[in-house]
């Protein structure tokens, strides 16, 4: 016998309501033209292009970080893939470096392309997105994240820019 399902035991459907008007004074964020993307192949240009100056020259200065770390290191690189042994550490440092590189081209790429064309949610938050949000309030979080994980990066790569090997 088949069961009936009353309107209690079904799910509640998703809160969807029309797109409100946007207020006087703030500023809407619009997709990036095809030379705005383009310019993403120097983290942070695209966005100083755009009027974006915060995130712009923050990815602009961590990318110019990066290159000039690893070219500034680039014997001590090499010198990891010449080694009759492959070091570990020097091997977790440049790997480090790389995909730092990686992380900062691709995070510039992606606000650019996919996240200034995407919509707007209409229906409600997840937990972690409310949980994310009120930690992107707090000034204070984000500034000892943003310490924490300097740290991190600067004890990853440390092999690359200490002037004594701790081993000898």
């Amino acid at each position: 016998m088949p069961a009936t399902v009353t309107p209690e035991q079904l799910p509640p459907e998703p809160i969807t309501q029309p797109a409100a008007p946007v207020p006087a004074g703030v500023r809407v964020r619009r997709p990036a033209t095809r030379t705005e993307v383009l310019l993403s192949v120097v983290p942070g240009l695209g966005h100083l292009v755009r009027g974006e100056w915060v995130p712009g020259m923050l990815l602009l200065l961590a990318w110019g970080f990066t290159l000039s770390l690893a070219f500034l290191t680039r014997a001590k690189i090499a010198a990891v893939f010449t080694a009759r042994r492959l070091p570990a550490d020097g091997l977790v440092a440049v790997a480090t470096l790389a995909v730092t590189a990686l992380l900062l081209w691709g995070w510039a790429f992606r606000d650019l392309a996919v996240k200034s064309r995407r919509q707007k949610r209409l229906h409600g938050d997840s937990q972690w997105s409310i949980a994310a949000r009120h930690f992107r309030k707090n000034r204070l979080a984000i500034a000892g994240l943003g310490v924490m994980l300097l740290l991190y990066l600067v004890t990853l790569v440390t092999p690359l820019i200490a002037p004594f090997d701790p081993a000898e």
